[in-house]
């Protein structure tokens, strides 16, 4: 296998700590998930589905960011829950605990990437992004945004046993590679003969970051974050709406096991693209997926409210409350956490739960020192007119 792959491989423009090249091949399977990742990251299935079209492509893109902040800071270790990361940053309340400050930095590393898709990668770039994701979480705050100094021991090691796995290149060597990452990650047009499928250019990015390590932590939330820009740079949209992180979290031998394949076997770096075009097809999966069961819910409550006095007076925001009242009884809302949810503006959102507490649907209750609408236990006999009076 090795001679087969060698024998077709394609150079990359990094070395390792030896100074042999980093390569890769493209097998029938990685050209396969490749051509099916063009076909489905253009952005289509937000158009073909009901529950995705226009105001509520924000909603989508907030809920994907929150997923991506969180799994991407559990895999470094947060301890955290998905639902405190959610309701810490739709409510905007500050973190109550490291873990709860690695994934919120991680949700603005996601923003700022966002911002920053449109433009050339520099240095700067990525000590910025690097700042945002370790903010407030180093032993040694200063070392926020900058290289990893010779005196610094950073290397990495098997959780479970302190196997050393990893030891990056030397501290000296890393403004250059850095300069070598980022003309790499600029040179969308090469000649015809030194063609490189985009997907490809933002995964070998990531590795390079993970393998490099030129931070003394947050390497890894860094890279994740870096294969967003590259991706959305080059014009892949849909990912804006996925979690990566989400997938390797389920595997995480498999992802370390990638990592380390590609070291460890002459710098092979398709260990590490199948594994990651696998997640990435799985990510994908999962949003049409999920779009899908958020298009049945949205229309059951619909169906729920035929024939009744709510009949066609709810917009979409309002319909994603009565969903997730009817599923889950004594939710609560806020008006910040509604207006951050769905990006509107604080009397929007007011406007639209009081209209639900006006239709007898949710009730209003003190929480600390502000107001909640919560949904009744009856919220779903509400919604089909059962109510006596209702209908």
């Amino acid at each position: 296998m090795r001679w087969a792959r060698q024998n077709g491989s394609t150079l990359l423009p990094f070395l390792d700590k030896a100074g042999e090249a980093f390569s890769f091949c493209e097998p029938p399977i990685l050209r396969s998930v490749l051509h099916w990742i063009d076909t489905q990251a253009g952005g289509q299935i937000l158009t073909e589905t009901p529950a995705a079209t226009g105001a509520q492509r924000d909603r989508y893109i907030m809920t994907s960011l929150i997923e991506e902040a969180f799994s991407s800071s559990v895999l470094e270790g947060a301890a955290t829950t998905r639902q405190a990361a959610r309701e810490m940053i739709r409510d905007q309340r500050a973190p109550r605990s490291s873990g709860e400050l690695m994934v919120l930095n991680n949700y603005h590393a996601m923003q700022f990437i966002r911002e920053q898709a449109g433009q050339p990668l520099t240095p700067a770039i990525i000590f910025e992004l690097h700042r945002i994701v370790t903010e407030g979480t180093l032993d040694d705050p200063a070392m926020a945004g900058r290289l990893r100094r010779g005196s610094d021991r950073v290397v990495v090691e098997d959780p479970r046993d302190g196997e050393l796995l990893h030891v990056p290149p030397d501290a000296g060597t890393l403004p250059s590679r850095l300069e070598t990452l980022c003309t790499f990650a600029n040179d969308l047009n090469p000649p015809p003969d030194q063609f490189l499928h985009p997907v490809v250019r933002a995964i070998v990015l990531h590795f390079m970051i993970g393998y490099d390590h030129p931070f003394v932590d947050g390497n890894g939330r860094t890279a994740r974050a870096l294969f967003y820009w590259s991706m959305l740079r080059q014009k892949y949209w849909l990912m804006e709406f996925i979690s990566i992180s989400g997938i390797i979290r389920r595997s995480p031998v498999q992802y370390a096991k990638a990592y380390l394949n590609s070291e460890l076997d002459e710098n092979d770096l398709t260990y590490f693209l199948l594994n990651q075009t696998k997640v990435v097809r799985l990510a994908m999966e999962g949003l049409q997926n999920y779009l899908a069961r958020k298009a049945r819910e949205i229309e059951l409550v619909e169906t729920w409210l035929d024939g009744t006095a709510y009949e066609g007076r709810f917009n979409h925001r309002q319909l994603d409350i009565l969903k997730t009242g009817a599923r889950s009884p004594g939710t609560q809302i806020t008006v910040d956490g509604h207006k951050n949810k769905h990006r509107v503006s604080y009397h929007t959102a007011r406007a639209d739960l009081e209209d639900l507490l006006a239709a007898d649907l949710l009730r209003k209750r003190q929480v600390g020192r502000g107001k909640a609408y919560v949904a009744p236990s009856d919220l779903t006999e509400r919604l089909q007119g059962r109510k006596k009076g209702s209908s």
